[in-house]
């Protein structure tokens, strides 16, 4: 995990069944796992990228 990746409950693959879910004090939980179902940021941020300036009308 690198330490600019955010470790927020709600993108931890134990979010269901977490008993210690929003209880850190310093937001920094020893059990955290990213989802990795869901897209990182910076897949977003690419996707975002691609997508700005496409023309998708037909002339």
């Amino acid at each position: 995990m690198s330490a600019a990746e955010k470790t927020f409950c709600s993108v931890c693959a134990w979010r269901k069944t977490c008993q210690k879910r929003f209880t850190m004090k310093d937001r920094i939980c020893p059990d955290f796992t990213r989802d990795l179902s869901l897209p990182r940021e910076e897949e977003e941020e690419n996707k975002k990228e691609d997508h700005e300036g496409t023309n998708t009308e037909n002339h």
